[in-house]
């Protein structure tokens, strides 16, 4: 009966520290395969709580990748690049935010060290509590919608050439709650993602800014 016990208590120890394991590295998620490249298509991490780190590939030259969080509080909201080493124009990235059914609120170009993008603390602020996707890729992409509606997908104004590790560093983001993942599925998503194939295309430098707003 005493050994028994002691296995069920190695076990039970044992147990706990592969919950506290998988707990602690919850903090980061790394891109699983390729995520997907709209908002139909977003990849969502999977875990509790805050969500500090999401490491992906830019690959091949002209990918986006979306992914799905969840912001309680977008006025402290906030993203930066450091830590992404794209091989071949440099550092040159797009950001954008969109909320839960793909329309976007907020791009940015450079506004991170070098050519990289970033979101600063105050940018969301207005924006209500919830599910939001953030996407990146390269410089001079535009997205696919007619500025109202929600994202169907990108434009290249260029000729892209970058590809490497892409890391995102988040301020006030969580792992999107099995509550408000599990509402935002039973709602029917906008007739306008099928309706809306067409997008504007834009001319511009290689140094692209939209404004939106």
């Amino acid at each position: 009966m005493q050994l028994k016990r002691q296995h069920i208590a190695g076990a039970l120890v044992t147990f706990l520290f592969f919950i506290s394991i998988t707990t602690a590295s919850a903090v980061t998620w790394n891109e699983v395969g390729d995520a997907g490249d709209t908002p139909l298509t977003a990849q969502t991490p999977i875990g509790t709580g805050a969500l500090h780190t999401i490491v992906g590939t830019l690959s091949p030259a002209t990918d986006t990748d979306v992914f799905r969080i969840y912001i309680p509080d977008p006025s402290i909201f906030s993203i930066t690049m450091n830590g992404t080493d794209l091989i071949g124009s440099g550092d040159d990235t797009e950001l954008w935010v969109m909320n839960a059914f793909g329309n976007l609120v907020f791009n940015d170009d450079d506004s991170g060290p070098g050519w990289l993008s970033q979101v600063n603390a105050g940018a969301l602020a207005g924006q209500p509590g919830g599910i939001y996707l953030i996407a990146y890729n390269q410089f001079s992409t535009i997205p696919i919608n007619s500025q109202l509606n929600p994202i169907i997908g990108w434009s290249f104004l260029n000729n892209p050439s970058q590809t490497g590790p892409v890391q995102l560093n988040l301020t006030g983001a969580e792992f999107v709650p099995q509550l408000a993942a599990a509402e935002t599925a039973s709602v029917p998503e906008p007739s306008s993602l099928l309706l809306f194939g067409m997008g504007f295309v834009g001319f511009g430098v290689r140094k692209l800014r939209l404004n939106f707003f």
